[in-house]
């Protein structure tokens, strides 16, 4: 799955458009890719659609990551899952856990980052 977004920040505040397949951009977004790429930990369809549903992660001094709000589906998901399983290696795992908002995967993610 190919997604469109527009990233601005300081020296670009009108931003440009990219397309980019899906795990390369996930993996890229400030806080929950470097939270995935750190512990090889990959969230829920649930989170996930929660974070594509937003249409936006502002990052402050980041840029901000805008594109068109949307959601996958199961088959996406299982697609996503290996392409981010081939990028993160043999150590990645879904961190699966019961009505996990964003919000709570992402500190109960950080919580297991290893020294």
């Amino acid at each position: 799955m190919k997604i469109v977004f527009n990233h601005s920040h300081i020296n670009d505040p009108e931003g440009s458009e990219k397309t980019t397949v899906l795990d390369d951009f996930i993996l890229h977004l400030p806080g929950i890719g470097l939270t995935i790429r750190k512990t090889k930990l990959i969230p829920p369809l649930n989170v996930i659609n929660e974070l594509l549903s937003t249409g936006k992660c502002d990052a402050g001094m980041s840029g901000c990551y805008e594109w068109t709000p949307c959601k996958i589906d199961v088959d996406e998901f299982e697609q996503l899952k290996v392409s981010l399983e081939k990028a993160l290696g043999s150590d990645s795992h879904t961190l699966e856990k019961e009505d996990l908002s964003l919000k709570k995967w992402m500190s109960l993610a950080r919580s297991s980052f290893k020294s």
